[in-house]
Parts: structure tokens; sequence; C-alpha cells
């Protein structure tokens, strides 16, 4: 069992959020036993989409900046990167443009770390992987020594919560993972999957950017929350346990999580993870709001609505959709419901927030 380090930080400051951080790692994290000059570090920042900092849906720039300048006051080079789920694919522009909205290439300009460009893949194989034991995964990561998860603090539509776990979603090269939505379209075998997927990963450390973090219809579409708190272990799944329990959630409502405890990933036990820093008990932070659809039940089923007003009609959602359920047709997006595998794709990737999901009677839908 590794601890989790939680501290408090007021705001993006470069200089404190640095201070902090730093010292969270220190007193936190074992990563400095393993790390020698010359390492190659990656960093894989949640960098869904290209949207500004302000938004609360990427890992702001001052929390990836100050993660680059620890490892490189270690003698380490490090590359920042990520396969946004943009419908365009991996690609050198998509990657450009999201570098750019995200605050990334200043990061580059200042500290002289390294951007991601290489949008090559390969496939990999892990024996001990329940769902999926051949994974196509960016080549990036294949050529780090160390990886690092610098996920948000987030609800998640699909999947309840969003850390440092379902972060690494990320190293699935563009479509790919439309593909990978649409054959795991059960809830469990989606979490089976992302298990997978930071096994073969193995992140040295997680980070998740706590300062301000989504609440209700997360991972994009929901609203800015300031926590002021940042959040380090060395170990993925018990970092998530205890992010997901200071917001509110019973780390065993997330499929993700329960998934981790059954393979004896994560302890059942949450309070014996031992904490350093921040006492949890001194933390006065109200419960995020969940996702409108949470809650539901055999008799609810919870579809995505437009907005014609908000839609620009730029056809994302159909591009991003991955059974084929929408189509524009007479200027209005339409939707077939019955192919709808609920993983709300549309809804994340929507740039102008035009997609709501409302709950119905399954036996009026279907």
């Amino acid at each position: 069992m590794q601890s989790v380090g939680v501290a408090l930080c007021e705001g993006y400051d470069y200089q404190r959020v640095e201070e902090v951080l730093h010292h969270l790692i220190d007193t936190t994290s074992q990563i400095n036993d393993k790390l020698y000059p010359g390492a190659k570090v990656f960093i894989k920042a949640n960098l869904a989409r290209p949207d500004t900092p302000d938004k609360a849906v990427t890992c702001h720039p001052s929390v990836v900046k100050a993660i680059v300048t620890y490892f490189q006051s270690k003698g380490c080079t490090v590359t920042i990167g990520d396969s946004p789920g943009a419908p365009h694919g991996f690609s050198k522009k998509t990657l450009d443009t999201v570098y750019r909205a995200t605050g990334m290439m200043q990061i580059a300009a200042e500290t002289q770390c390294e951007l991601n460009y290489d949008v090559s893949s390969v496939k990999v194989y892990n024996k001990k992987n329940v769902r999926m034991k051949d994974i196509q995964v960016i080549s990036a990561i294949t050529n780090a020594d160390f990886i690092i998860s610098a996920a948000k603090l987030k609800t998640h539509a699909m999947m309840r919560f969003t850390g440092a776990v379902k972060n690494l979603f990320g190293v699935i090269p563009g479509r790919l993972k439309m593909q990978y939505h649409l054959e795991m379209s059960k809830y469990i075998h989606f979490a089976q999957t992302l298990v997978d997927i930071c096994e073969y990963v193995n992140p040295a450390l997680s980070i998740i950017d706590g300062i301000v973090g989504m609440e209700g219809n997360g991972p994009s579409a929901g609203d800015c929350c300031q926590s002021n708190l940042l959040l380090v272990s060395d170990n993925p799944y018990e970092l998530d346990a205890i992010a997901a329990k200071i917001i509110g959630i019973n780390p065993e409502d997330i499929t993700v999580l329960k998934e981790a405890m059954n393979r004896d990933l994560l302890t059942k036990e949450i309070k014996e993870i031992p904490i350093k820093g921040l006492d949890l008990d001194k933390i006065n932070l109200r419960p995020f709001k969940a996702p409108d659809f949470s809650n539901l039940n055999q008799e609810i089923i919870a579809l995505p609505e437009f907005n014609s007003d908000l839609c620009s009609l730029c056809g994302q959602c159909v591009r991003s959709c991955p059974p084929r359920a929408l189509y524009i047709e007479e200027n209005r997006i339409k939707f077939k419901s019955n192919k709808c595998i609920r993983c709300y794709c549309c809804q994340e990737l929507c740039p102008n927030s035009a997609i709501e999901i409302e709950k119905y009677q399954r036996n009026v839908i279907f």
C-alpha cells in the first residue's frame, strides 16, 4: 500500500504551485529512488480537448509546468503529450491545436521541454490483462523510462469519476478510442479495459490537479468547482479512491475502482490508505455535484439531447459517435436512440456545450 499526499494550494500562481507540488512529491513518492540523470520522462497530461485552462477541462499549465521542472531538476529529459479525443484523428495538426489552446506550447517555450508530435502507434501485449491483452498505444509512451499521469479532478458522465486511471485512456491513439468504446459498450467491460491500460502503462507517479475541478456533467460539460487541492501518489488507484472520497463519491460506486479492488490492486478499506500532508477530516469541501444521470436504474435511461440554439452543426459529435447513431439532416442533429451505447462521447467532445443528457423511461424509447 502506497501513501497519498494531499495539499492545500489556493489558486494557480506558478511559484506557489511549484513549491507545494515539489514538496508533496518529495514527501509522498518513492520515485526519487528510481530516477537517474538522462532518464526519459513522459507526462501524460489530461489534454482531452483544445480548451483554455479556465474551462477546467484539462490539466492546468501551472501544474504541468511544476511537474516538468521537478523532473528537469533531477536531470531528466521531459516530454508532455496526450492523444486527444478529437474526431479528426491523432495528427500533428490536432496536437498543435491542443497544445496551443491548453498552454502546453508556452510551457515548452519556458522550460525547453519537449512536446510529443510522434503520431505513430504500436500494439503491446500484457498477459495479466483481463479484458484486452493486446492494446494499441501511442509509440511515445513505449520510449519513456517513466510515465507520469497528470489528471484533472472531475466527475464523469459515463464512469462517474475521472482521475489518474481514466486519464491513461489517452494513450490509445485518436479515433481508436471510438472503437474501444464500441467494443466495450458495457460499463464493466470499459472499466476492465481502463484497468488493463493502467496496468500496462504502470505510471511511476500520478498527480491530480484539484485546484479547480469540475462537477456535474463532466468531463467537459460540467461546472468549475474551486477545491484548492493537489494530490499525489505512486499508486493511481489509491490516489483516485482518496480523491473520490474527498469530493463525496464512494470509491466502491466507481466501476473502475471496483474492478481494481476485484484484482487486489486497491484495498477495500479505503480508510487504511496512509495520507500525508493535509488531514482529510480538515478539508472543508462540499460534495461535488454528480452527473445528472449518474443514478439510473433498469427503468430509466439517459440519452443525449441537442440544443439547436447552441449547435453550430460543426459535425464533431457525428464524427465522434462510436456506433454512428448521429447524423445531420434538415440542418439539425438527428439521433438513432436504439444505436446509442451511452458513452456520451458526443457531449464530451462538443465544442459548444450544445448537448445535454436527459433521462427517459426505457419503455418509451425502446
